[in-house]
């Protein structure tokens, strides 16, 4: 007896307003610093919602009117499971970006994480996905329209292909890859090391034509030389007109600034540097992409739908019907003649 006394004043301690009230202000705070600071991680959301959890199930135990009725029990339970979902859903998120060139596959090296939870696993090393081409429509005054990024990707054995777009992202294994307005050109390059060794990779410039006016970037070679890469589109987008971009209209002349002195690159050939030589292969499009990993959404939203409906359940029984029987005696009085003498 005494030690079942202990649990119940225990648990309602646990159901007390003051933690309640803590729980939220956390959650608050845990949210805003998180927001506004990409260092903290959103784990830390999990804490309050775990506490609310724990508070909102040791007051359905030890508070007879939150289970006066079923709807409100069925709302309440909702709340309490809303909570570990939500705890669950800032342990395992994952949200990230990458920048894919046309015909490269996607490596996890190449993923810039931006926020990781706890208890995620990252399964990307296991997706077998390739940018395929590019195309972005813009209509007069340069206004973004159509964005249409052909990826492959493997399912099982078969290979299929999709064409992505602002409203029509990809899922693989949870993952959901959505095209972002970042985009832009990049210079396909070999490296040969003074042992004769070729190695392959890409430069990727500044958004375009969001700064079509400064494609340059810095780059250091291998062999430790920094040097400047710069493109020169042919000609400036057009304002007036409907415009596309795509790789066909990529820019032809790419240029290799070292030491006060400018090379033109030339497809194919090779540039002596120090130590090594560079050849430009091809001049290329990137798309970014923004990564989500929330495997608890769906059921978040699930789960709220109950806690709505058995909310609603709860208010019609409380408020409406409560009318409609009234309604129904003073009918079942006027049929009787029976009639009210003050």
């Amino acid at each position: 007896m005494y030690q079942s006394a202990m649990m119940m004043r225990f648990v309602r301690k646990l159901a007390s307003l003051r933690l309640t009230l803590l729980a939220m202000l956390g959650l608050v705070m845990a949210i805003f610093i998180a927001y506004f600071n990409a260092r903290v991680s959103y784990v830390w959301i999990a804490v309050p919602l775990g506490v609310m959890a724990v508070n909102l199930a040791a007051a359905l135990a030890t508070n007879p009117r939150l289970r006066s009725e079923p709807a409100l029990v069925g709302f309440h339970l909702a709340l309490v499971v809303l909570c570990v979902l939500g705890a669950l859903d800032a342990l395992t998120r994952f949200q990230g970006r990458v920048e894919l060139v046309n015909g490269q596959m996607l490596h996890t090296g190449q993923v810039q994480v931006i926020t990781e939870g706890l208890w995620h696993r990252s399964q990307l090393d296991g997706l077998m996905l390739k940018q395929g081409t590019i195309k972005v429509e813009y209509a007069p005054g340069m206004i973004r329209q159509q964005t249409r990024s052909a990826v492959y990707y493997t399912e099982g054995t078969e290979e299929k292909r999709v064409v992505l777009s602002e409203t029509r992202p990809l899922i693989l294994q949870g993952y959901r890859f959505a095209p972002t307005p970042n985009k832009g050109y990049a210079m396909v390059l070999s490296w040969r090391d003074a042992n004769g060794k070729v190695a392959q990779g890409a430069i990727h410039f500044p958004s375009y034509p969001a700064h079509e006016w400064r494609q340059q970037q810095a780059w250091q070679t291998p062999a430790g030389q920094r040097v400047s890469l710069e493109l020169k589109p042919p000609e400036r987008p057009p304002t007036d007109s409907p415009w596309v971009l795509k790789a066909e209209g990529a820019p032809v002349k790419a240029f290799l600034m070292m030491e006060g002195d400018t090379v033109e690159l030339e497809p194919g050939y090779w540039h002596e540097m120090q130590n090594g030589a560079l050849r430009l292969d091809d001049v290329r499009l990137w798309m970014g992409y923004s990564i989500d990993y929330q495997p608890a959404i769906q059921w978040l939203f699930a789960v709220s739908l109950i806690g709505i409906a058995a909310l609603a359940a709860y208010f019609y029984r409380r408020l409406w019907r409560p009318s409609m029987r009234a309604r129904r005696v003073v009918q079942q009085r006027s049929d009787s003649d029976v009639v009210a003498r003050i």
